[in-house]
């Protein structure tokens, strides 16, 4: 059966945009250019989901949501709502969820990843529900790249390598390819294709500490998200990379436990100009758990002492 989703903002060339990406998707799509026309529309329609605009005149997206939280039909008062806003600063997502909104995505975003991100609310609205998720079944220190990053093998070989040091069962799952195994011991590594495949491994060796090592967008790793006891964002100097790490973490909070941490770890070439690390958290709505630097993708000695202490506070935290 095809799903249905109401859209709500009052730009029309934003709902022109997104019904055609999501219509694209063979999903049924309904489009409400006010608060309080989102409201009669999602009463009429009762969708699978709504993303909602936050910043319209009138009603505003918050108070759409609590009111159709509210509604006395428990078929609109329990759908699947997701703000879909350019705010991107945490008092603003706390709010939304505050009004007890299912998820949050920042906008613009790429239509595949939009796409994604839908298709997972939509499967998974238990998850999204405001609920808190399941304890993770692993203790998974998950590794990604928000853009391209010469230097996170060498920040993945030396979370691995001293995980196994404290814990001689501990692996580490590589779904990049660019890990050392030499360089890696005395951690077993697992070369796995795909992100598929990387959650088929990490759910094998569920009772083992790992390190995993990944690419993708916040919708492709939402399997492995529930693993995790850390998720580590590696951005490099580029504001692109920056913009792509907030991006990343505002649709990965929702299908993190409350108690997993989030660090963010800037690495950049010695030769690269570097933006300020205040410049950065505002930029990331996130603070900066380290900043290193690199050369040809090796971790600079003077910066390896800050990666170890760093990596210690990860492990420990994980």
């Amino acid at each position: 059966m095809t799903k249905k989703i109401l859209v709500v903002d009052d730009h029309p060339e934003t709902l022109r945009l997104i019904s055609f990406i999501l219509e694209r998707a063979d999903y049924q799509v309904t489009t409400a250019r006010s608060g309080l026309a989102g409201i009669e529309a999602a009463r009429e329609v009762v969708p699978d989901l709504v993303l909602l605009d936050i910043m319209m005149p009138g009603m505003d997206g918050v108070e759409v949501c609590k009111q159709l939280r509210e509604d006395s039909n428990p078929d609109v008062a329990n759908m699947t709502i997701v703000m879909f806003s350019a705010r991107s600063m945490m008092t603003d997502r706390d709010e939304a969820f505050a009004a007890e909104a299912d998820g949050y995505i920042v906008k613009p975003t790429r239509p595949k990843e939009l796409v994604g991100l839908v298709k997972n609310y939509i499967d998974n609205p238990r998850q999204q529900s405001g609920e808190t998720a399941d304890a993770p079944t692993s203790h998974a220190v998950i590794v990604c790249r928000a853009g391209e990053n010469r230097g996170v093998a060498a920040i993945v070989t030396r979370l691995a390598k001293l995980m196994a040091e404290q814990d001689k069962t501990a692996i580490c799952v590589d779904a990049i390819g660019d890990i050392d195994p030499k360089l890696l011991q005395p951690a077993p590594l697992f070369n796995v294709p795909n992100l598929d495949e990387a959650h088929r491994c990490v759910e094998e060796h569920a009772n083992k500490k790992m390190v995993v090592n990944v690419d993708g967008t916040a919708a492709q790793l939402v399997p492995l998200l529930s693993h995790a006891s850390a998720l580590v964002v590696c951005i490099s100097e580029h504001v692109e990379s920056i913009s792509a790490a907030k991006t990343m973490i505002t649709a990965a909070k929702p299908h993190l436990n409350t108690d997993v941490s989030i660090e963010v770890v800037q690495i950049s070439s010695t030769d690269a100009h570097t933006i300020p690390a205040e410049s950065v958290n505002l930029l990331l709505g996130h603070q900066l758990a380290a900043a290193i630097t690199h050369e040809q993708g090796l971790i600079n000695l003077s910066s390896q002492q800050a990666v170890t202490a760093w990596a210690n506070d990860v492990l420990g935290n994980a």
